[in-house]
């Protein structure tokens, strides 16, 4: 049985925290990232609200996690700027018990998946960090709580889709523009990926991360 409770929200700054290390600093005889292992998905849908003024509907519910670019709305389909995803979760939904105890004294994380192309991760209203290349991960260990669990993650992508959305409709409605003689698109120009992509995972590690965990195992020398 678990005795504690996940860590404080209010436990360390940013910059306290223990990252993994980034590639391409591999010590001597050490992998130079961590291994993580996957033990739960955050399944479901998300609710997502757009920024205003970017020819978008004011939110919509995903069913599951897909590019926005293959939206049937053209406003969703063709958004460039910050999408915010929305959802909230329990542990308990996430994590299955054998799950909850292999994660004992590991870090905890939210692996984005595939993000297109920039994203911010607040969880419970605590800034986990900002993240723009593979393999898309933040450490959530400190924001984690035990009972409801809110997640936002703020996703901005480039001016390509919706100026060729642009492309399609009268200049009066128009959203984007560029100084750029030399870049313009047609209607028919292929779509990037947008937003969040794949399902959001929590993996967990402890190599090289540290030995608090996001779940409290008993005291030391207290019976299970």
């Amino acid at each position: 049985m678990f005795r504690g409770k996940a860590a404080s929200l209010t436990s360390g700054r940013m910059s306290d925290r223990p990252t993994p290390p980034a590639v391409g600093e591999q010590a001597a005889g050490r992998r130079n990232v961590p291994e993580y292992k996957e033990i739960g998905k955050l399944n479901g849908s998300w609710s997502v609200s757009f920024q205003a003024g970017r020819g978008a509907p004011e939110s919509i519910e995903l069913p599951q996690l897909k590019s926005l670019s293959e939206h049937d709305d053209f406003g969703v389909k063709h958004f460039s700027g910050t999408a915010t995803y929305r959802k909230t979760f329990s542990l308990a939904e996430v994590l299955s018990n054998r799950s909850m105890a292999e994660s004992r004294g590991n870090r905890l994380y939210l692996s984005l998946g595939q993000v297109a192309n920039l994203a911010e991760v607040m969880l419970n209203e605590e800034n986990c960090g900002v993240v723009w290349k593979p393999p898309f991960i933040v450490d959530v260990t400190d924001a984690l709580k035990e009972g409801r669990n809110t997640i936002e993650v703020k996703v901005t992508n480039t001016w390509k889709n919706r100026l060729i959305g642009d492309a399609s409709v009268p200049a009066e409605k128009r959203v984007g523009w560029t100084l750029s003689a030399g870049l313009s698109f047609k209607p028919d120009t292929l779509l990037e990926p947008a937003g969040l992509i794949r399902p959001v995972a929590v993996p967990a590690t402890t190599e090289g991360i540290g030995s608090k965990s996001a779940i409290a195992g008993p005291p030391d020398g207290a019976d299970e």
